[in-house]
């Protein structure tokens, strides 16, 4: 499905698989209706993948607009984590927490596999690997396999320090430019994604597939 508003806020991390089953409560029924209470933020969706020891996280939030992010209605529950957050964030690793401006966005309805791109443009290349990055979101929605895809520019400028972030120890990762592509087949997802990527796209892709399991 195409994104709801302007802005998004994407987070990667890790979390031990031997306590998922705690993230995953805690994320559906505090996290999760805690963000939607905030004004601004119109939907969010939590991904999984299993991967050793760890399960890897993908999250995503749909804002109105980036000014969500520096809202005073927000950053009281940045600064006020409860008990279970600071729970949470202690067993959280490799934390990646980007703001975004939604350069585009199609869909047709929310797929059961997401695939994230995380890559930054090479010096010099700014304005060319962007171009490159919506025509590759372009290429995905006439894929048959692919029912969502987006194109989010990072906007660092949107991050503010809080105690939520203090408590995971080090400063948060930020991806530069990501694309995504929703589907229903991770296998026929990946290869859609490969096959549309322009090949003039001259930088380092990450490649990152998820199981969504709570989408609200």
């Amino acid at each position: 499905m195409s994104l709801l508003g302007a802005g998004a806020l994407m987070m990667w991390c890790d979390y031990p698989r031997s306590r998922s089953a705690e993230q995953g409560a805690w994320h559906s029924k505090e996290h999760l209706p805690e963000r939607l209470s905030v004004p601004g933020f119109l939907r969010g969706r939590r991904g999984i993948r299993e991967d050793g020891d760890n399960a890897a996280l993908f999250i995503l939030y749909e804002l109105t607009d980036l000014s969500v992010m520096t809202s005073s209605a927000y950053l009281a529950r940045l600064n006020a984590p409860t008990p279970w957050t600071v729970r949470v964030n202690a067993a959280t690793s490799n934390f990646n927490r980007s703001p975004g401006r939604v350069m585009k966005s199609w869909g047709l309805g929310a797929g059961g596999v997401i695939l994230t791109a995380r890559f930054a443009a090479p010096a010099g290349h700014e304005a060319q690997t962007i171009r490159e990055a919506e025509a590759w979101s372009t290429g995905l929605a006439e894929e048959p396999a692919v029912t969502g895809a987006h194109f989010i520019a990072t906007e660092p400028d949107w991050v503010v320090a809080t105690r939520e972030q203090e408590q995971r120890g080090r400063p948060d990762a930020l991806a530069a430019l990501v694309v995504i592509a929703e589907g229903y087949d991770p296998e026929s997802l990946g290869d859609a994604c490969r096959r549309c990527r322009p090949p003039s796209l001259d930088c380092d892709v990450a490649f990152d597939g998820y199981r969504i399991v709570h989408l609200a």
